[in-house]
């Protein structure tokens, strides 16, 4: 009866320890942001802490009783001196790296017969800072900007074609007068999507997109339909640069449209 009391009681003692545990890092919790600057960051704590298990939550935990019975409780101040403690009695991660780099010496293991999880911490803590810098995409904002851009190029071939349509007939005072490469509308896309189409549309409409795209700058339709109206330039070089871009365009469509999934072909 004596064995099982004294077990009941045991059983009783850890149950209360770990609630109090559990209360404690509550506690903690609500000044983590604050408490954390006295001693640089998570990283330096824990590989200065060369203790067994939660040796250091113990004597936070025996250090909180005392000073609750005493009336004298400030829990920010008390992580504070318990931090400094720890790192008063082992070397920090910085000491240890400039001691290394004095020495000249190949890799040291850290006292205390800790592994290299301090340093991975350390590394990945460093490696954060561009994780977080890198801009995150808005799917909808990217969306909306595409077909910003595509109406805003339709707009202006719409444009180009009223011209046509108002040009008076070719003559010998005409002839190469009009339209310089910079006044064409070409396609504002990247070069693996120059016409802006989504990438994420229906196969079938894709590929319409694309055929009247190729339609549109196909390099006979286009001087045909526009060539009396491009600029000769000094010994024709803008025309030839006109065209020889409106047949690079037509080619990166054509490899486009070769790419298409085969079911979709025809």
């Amino acid at each position: 009866q004596d064995q099982l009391l004294a077990a009941v009681a045991s059983a009783r003692k850890r149950r209360e320890e770990a609630e109090w545990q559990k209360r404690l890092f509550e506690m903690m919790g609500e000044d983590d942001n604050n408490d954390v600057s006295h001693f640089g960051g998570y990283e330096d704590v824990e590989a200065a802490d060369r203790g067994g298990g939660d040796s250091w939550a113990d004597d936070i935990a025996r250090e909180v009783d005392a000073r609750r019975r005493g009336g004298n409780l400030n829990m920010s101040k008390l992580m504070a001196e318990a931090a400094r403690s720890v790192s008063a009695q082992q070397p920090s991660v910085s000491d240890g790296s400039r001691h290394k780099s004095a020495s000249g010496g190949g890799p040291q293991k850290p006292a205390g017969g800790a592994t290299g999880a301090a340093d991975s911490s350390s590394s990945s803590a460093r490696a954060a800072p561009a994780v977080r810098a890198a801009p995150a995409v808005d799917p909808e904002a990217a969306e909306e900007e595409r077909l910003a851009a595509r109406a805003r190029d339709e707009a202006r071939w719409s444009k180009l074609e009223a011209n046509l349509a108002q040009a008076p007939e070719p003559s010998a005072a005409t002839a190469g007068l009009g339209l310089r490469e910079a006044d064409l509308p070409w396609p504002s896309g990247p070069a693996d999507n120059p016409l802006r189409i989504d990438p994420g549309g229906h196969p079938k409409v894709v590929r319409s997109q694309l055929r009247a795209g190729l339609l549109r700058w196909h390099p006979d339709k286009f001087e045909q339909r526009f060539g009396r109206l491009l600029v000769d330039g000094p010994e024709g070089k803008e025309r030839a640069s006109i065209l020889g871009r409106v047949k690079a365009l037509a080619q990166q469509l054509t490899r486009l449209m070769a790419n298409m999934p085969s079911s979709e072909n025809g």
